[in-house]
């Protein structure tokens, strides 16, 4: 009896025991190199215009911020009330100064026709090339791929596989995979072609089909893919 007392009095002191008193896990390193953040923006239809104005007012005043490279700003075609925002800084450090002084994002309020609050994502440097001066014809496509951490590996050689071919399409302006700096099974190809049928035909060629072919069975979460058009 005395035993089974003193073993209830030692449970209940581990579970009064302040969190605290616990050895916290240490904080994971800040990445290294150019840090890329993708921002996804949603408005009612009838506030679309508003949100173009949002973004482009939150790229003119803070492309110039220190650590900057670039921030570009999109419209979703066919769904003209999302956007999206990609920004390139220097380092971990510019971005991370960055979000404490101004949020990281445009400011949005459900009053004003946000549906939802800005969806900002941070990732490092994986795997790009190529750049372009975007007009009027100009096809963007983000894309999402989420996989399970024990098929990493597997996903990241046909991921590498297909930017390789890609490069080499006629149409090609710039294909760049970036690993999420907090979920590093999660990425986001960036690409942009010169026109809507150079995207369309990289959609539909035999690389891209034996791409999504792979990878379908292994994706964690649904293959998130949206075309856009540059905002200027």
């Amino acid at each position: 009896m005395r035993y089974a007392l003193a073993a209830l009095c030692l449970a209940a002191f581990a579970m009064t025991t302040p969190a605290a008193a616990q050895t916290p896990a240490p904080a994971p390193a800040a990445p290294e190199g150019p840090i890329t953040t993708v921002t996804y923006l949603e408005f009612a239809d009838d506030f679309a215009n508003r949100g173009g104005a949002l973004v482009m007012d939150y790229r003119g005043k803070n492309i110039r911020a220190s650590g900057n490279s670039n921030i570009e700003t999109f419209v979703e075609i066919g769904q003209p009330h999302r956007y999206a925002v990609v920004e390139l800084w220097q380092n971990a450090a510019a971005q991370d100064g960055h979000a404490k002084a101004t949020g990281g994002a445009p400011k949005l309020d459900v009053k004003q026709g946000a549906l939802a609050p800005a969806d900002v994502r941070l990732h490092k440097r994986w795997n790009s090339a190529g750049s372009m001066a975007p007009t009027s014809q100009s096809v963007f496509v983000l894309t999402h791929v989420d996989v399970p951490p024990p098929r990493q590996a597997e996903v990241e050689a046909i991921m590498k596989a297909l930017a390789e071919k890609s490069r080499a399409e006629a149409g090609f302006a710039r294909f760049d995979i970036v690993q999420s700096t907090t979920r590093p099974n999660h990425f986001t190809f960036i690409e942009a072609w010169e026109n809507a049928a150079a995207a369309q035909a990289h959609a539909t060629a035999p690389h891209t089909l034996e791409f999504r072919t792979k990878l379908n069975p292994i994706l964690g979460a649904l293959y998130d893919e949206r075309r856009y058009k540059f905002l200027q």
